[in-house]
């Protein structure tokens, strides 16, 4: 009798603190999961920074490079034109040299 009054509290105890076990895991694993949430919330953000400072860097890149396309054209332009006096200059100067030679 002694023995089931004892084995009944102690199994008592034991269901007790199997639900204060139970309820302290449950807290832990909803801190892990807000957590979680944060981190990834986090990184989330981060990975967004990147990605637009990259996409400015690309943008500022791009511009440059265009810019930089455009002062070639003109010197393109510049080099065909001074290639065309060029030409023009040395035309007359064959003229020159076959009249007075």
């Amino acid at each position: 009798m002694i023995e089931a009054v004892v084995t009944g509290i102690v199994g008592g105890l034991l269901l007790l603190m199997l639900g204060w076990l139970k309820s302290d895991i449950t807290r832990i694993g909803n801190r892990l999961d807000i957590q979680s949430e944060s981190i990834e919330h986090r990184l989330d953000a981060q990975i967004e920074k990147i990605g637009n400072r990259f996409d400015t860097q690309s943008d500022t890149f791009g511009s440059r490079l265009d810019a930089f396309g455009t002062r070639l054209d003109a010197l393109n332009d510049r080099t065909a034109e001074m290639l065309g006096i060029l030409a023009r200059t040395e035309g007359k100067l064959d003229e020159h040299l076959r009249q007075h030679h």
